[in-house]
């Protein structure tokens, strides 16, 4: 890290700014390269006198700690500099690396003439971060074989400061998952991709790392890795030690395998067929209160089923007919949906439910739900559906303002959760960078069998039922696996703050325009009373299934493409 760096070089300004090696040499070096070359001398030694072979070397680089000079990329010491030059107040939190506060320079390092294998230097380079890759005009400006590149101008200015020097991309490529944790101007984002798209986008950067002219490149990563962590979901992902109990399909750095490592058996789909259902009980019915009788129609919901695995909580609503027309599809002109899903609750000194979220719904002024709703799913057609949060506890508007908790409230607001991934910048020019933010409720239609895996919801007409499934993520599920759940208390501690929860509780509200087709459970009067709770069981030991995802193919072909290209295959 580009602190440790700096560290070591102040701690260390002393010590010799030369090596020579048997095999490596270095002149004028900092007191980190000169470790490094000293470092590398030593394992190559190690290889001769063991197994008298030698191998091209070179140490791990990125680009936080390249050569290169970065003019978008302020230090934080900077920035808080320039914002008070300017009379502004700094956006959000400064938490980041200083991108460009030092650098490592592999082309200062020399191989000797004992040393034939020779050197080259090595960067995990990926696409969309640090910012100064996307927001240098240079690199913005750079054309390549399918149009503006910045990747491809980043590449070319690390191929001309290592002249004659191989350069390897020891570590590039894009994960398949819901979360955007940061934008890229080509679209080739940290995340948000569905598998189909991973496949497409890493090809791309293959291309462009062949088109810049450098030595070679690899993927990462073979498998999803459910132990690991991004920036943006980190902070509730929690405890962090039992992150690897449970699959964040919100999280990036989960997702970048070819080899997908998906939750449960891989039964459960979201195909537009709800035959996988038949053996799950019912939740909710309308048999399962006592309640004045629903308006007759259609489009009214008779059972709501509900499921879980170490991804998603899944859903299933069954209506009494959503093709009353025969023409084949959803009469989403006689009806929208309304889910409302209270996530957790508290009690009082007396032992009794506080009553937690929002008891109100959008739209529907004469209606009260006995159980306070977190979270809302909105379906209105399959181009306008969303997820939402209540206004009390959104972390994303309140992401700087903590607690993070559930309030009793009954206004009905609830909003969609907008997170910024991008945060402003201001360059060393004092340029101002705009933020950037992402949408995380759209609730996207499609069918993971049509090549979707990012699908969150579909229809089954011939048995009038849709299915659903949502992040735990999305529910502010800070570990499924013990039935955690977001809820912060500052008077406790200085560590975000979570609660196991019961389960959840759920109230369907079918609707045209304003007016209330039916709901679940039964609403007496103009109130729907509680539901009963959905448990699941917490577990130690995860199921997964796996799978070779597009991704490998598609860089397969690509891969034999490039031999045959090169003649490397006769």
């Amino acid at each position: 890290e580009p602190y440790s760096v700096v560290n070591f070089d102040r701690l260390a300004s002393n010590s010799p700014k030369k090596f020579s090696g048997r095999y490596i040499s270095i002149e004028n070096g900092t007191p980190t390269e000169v470790w490094m070359a000293a470092r590398m001398d030593k394992m190559i030694a190690l290889s001769m006198n063991s197994y008298n072979q030698q191998y091209p070397i070179a140490f791990t680089n990125w680009p936080t700690l390249d050569p290169l000079v970065h003019p978008t990329e302020a230090t934080k010491e900077e920035e808080i500099a320039l914002y008070k030059k300017l009379g502004r107040r700094i956006a959000g939190e400064l938490k980041e690396y200083d991108n460009d506060a030092v650098g490592l320079d592999m082309g200062k390092t020399k191989a000797t003439v004992n040393f034939p294998a020779g050197i080259f230097a090595s960067y995990h380079a990926y696409p969309y971060y640090p910012d100064f890759m996307n927001l240098d005009p240079t690199y913005r400006k750079t054309i390549g074989s399918n149009g503006i590149n910045a990747y491809l101008g980043y590449l070319l200015d690390l191929k001309r400061h290592h002249k004659g020097e191989p350069v390897l991309i020891a570590e590039t490529g894009v994960p398949s998952n819901r979360e955007t944790a940061h934008l890229q101007p080509q679209g080739w984002n940290h995340g948000g991709h569905n598998e189909k798209q991973q496949a497409e986008i890493n090809v791309q950067l293959v291309e462009t790392i062949r088109e810049a002219g450098l030595s070679g490149v690899l993927m990462f990563a073979w498998i999803d890795e459910w132990f690991k962590h991004n920036w943006i979901v980190l902070p509730f992902e929690i405890p962090a030690e039992r992150t690897r109990l449970w699959h964040n399909v919100q999280d990036a750095e989960q997702n970048y395998g070819l080899v997908a490592m998906k939750a449960g058996s891989g039964n459960f789909l979201i195909d537009g067929d709800v035959k996988e259902w038949k053996d799950i009980p019912a939740l909710l019915s309308e048999t399962t209160t006592q309640s004045e009788p629903t308006i007759q129609s259609d489009v009214a919901v008779k059972s709501l089923k509900v499921t879980s695995d170490e991804s998603y909580l899944r859903l299933c609503l069954e209506f009494n007919n959503l093709d009353s027309d025969k023409d084949g599809s959803t009469d989403w002109d006689k009806f929208s949906l309304l889910i409302g899903i209270d996530t957790y609750d508290l009690k009082d000194q007396n032992g009794q439910p506080i009553g937690l979220g929002d008891h109100s719904l959008p739209n529907i002024s004469n209606l009260k739900i006995s159980s306070g709703n977190e979270f809302l799913i909105e379906l209105i057609s399959p181009q306008k559906s969303r997820l939402l949060v209540d206004n009390n506890y959104d972390i994303f508007t309140h992401r700087y303002n903590r607690p993070y908790s559930s309030k009793f409230n009954e206004d009905g607001i609830f909003i969609e959760q907008i997170a910024e991934t991008n945060r402003e910048r201001i360059g060393r020019d004092a340029t101002i960078y705009p933020a950037q933010r992402v949408n995380r409720s759209p609730f996207r239609y499609g069918k993971e069998t049509e090549g979707d895996s990012l699908s969150e919801w579909a229809v089954d007409i011939k048995n009038s039922s849709i299915e659903m499934r949502i992040p735990w993520g999305l529910l502010y599920v800070t570990d499924p696996s013990s039935r955690l759940v977001l809820h912060d208390d500052l008077t406790k501690s200085k560590e975000i703050g979570t609660h196991q929860t019961e389960g959840f509780r759920f109230s369907v509200v079918a609707t045209n325009r304003s007016r209330v087709i039916s709901t679940l459970p039964k609403a007496i009067g103009q109130t729907i009373p509680l539901s009963p709770v959905y448990q699941w069981k917490t577990w130690e030991k995860p199921t997964y299934h796996s799978y070779l995802k597009p991704a490998y193919y598609a860089l397969q072909n690509c891969f034999l493409k490039i031999a045959k290209q090169e003649d490397y295959l006769k």
